[in-house]
């Protein structure tokens, strides 16, 4: 009995020393999530004639979710990673994919995909054994004229072990909305109707867009690490 006594004493202690740290500002320690992000094959046999743009605006690249812990959060910053994989993604969609840094001269694209994170669906449910994780990403395409003619939400799962390696393997979660997200826009825009309709708006010659606001990429089949510099070439003005 005396034992259990010393125990449950310990127990109370260590409570009241845990919520004294609390009080005192102790438990505002954030830590960040080192996890990856992997987009593999979409499935799209063969890529669509249109020419897009996409443009990530600086507060969907700065967003966060921070995920509570003991004396602290666990930070997931998944718009440093929305860029590269959304790239990778619609590289295999599209017959030629521009990322423009701001929203101007862009009448010289068919279209242009903007993606934006659903908070409401976004989530880090940290267990002793588990990690539940979800991402939901919101993708607007608008055409030459700027007018949003299509928009889908797309929400991806994934659950892992609670071990510090699981981490990496948590980005999996953005992958899955990204890939949904791609495929979705390819089998819905393979269409003579919306490709002749969007074709048509190709009128007038294009502005040229200022070299230093274009990044043209060539396609990769998987991208592991979303945080790295993209490659830079030159856009060449539409001869259109």
């Amino acid at each position: 009995m005396r034992m259990k006594g010393n125990l449950i004493s310990l127990i109370s202690v260590i409570f009241i020393l845990l919520v004294s740290m609390a009080m005192t500002g102790c438990a505002t320690t954030n830590f960040r999530a080192e996890f990856r992000t992997e987009v593999g094959v979409i499935g799209i046999s063969k890529k669509l004639p249109l020419k897009a743009a996409l443009y990530v605006s600086d507060t969907t690249k700065a967003y966060s979710f921070n995920a509570p812990i003991p004396l602290g959060n666990k930070e997931y910053h998944f718009g440093e990673h929305i860029e590269r994989a959304s790239l990778t993604a619609f590289l295999q969609v599209f017959e030629e994919i521009s990322v423009v840094r701001e929203k101007r001269n862009l009448d010289q694209f068919d279209i242009v995909i903007e993606p934006e994170f659903v908070k409401e669906k976004t989530r880090v449910n940290i267990a002793f054994s588990k990690i539940d994780v979800s991402v939901g990403v919101d993708y607007r395409v608008s055409d030459r004229d700027g007018v949003v003619f299509w928009q889908n939400v797309f929400v991806g799962d994934v659950t892992t072990g609670g071990q510090r390696t699981d981490i990496m393997k948590q980005g999996k979660a953005l992958s899955k909305a990204v890939e949904e997200g791609a495929l979705q826009m390819g089998r819905d825009f393979n269409s003579e109707t919306i490709i002749n309709r969007l074709y048509a708006k190709r009128t007038a010659p294009s502005k040229p867009v200022l070299e230093e606001k274009i990044e043209v990429l060539s396609a990769t089949p998987t991208v592991k690490s979303d945080v790295d510099e993209l490659p830079v070439i030159k856009a060449k003005p539409n001869k259109n």
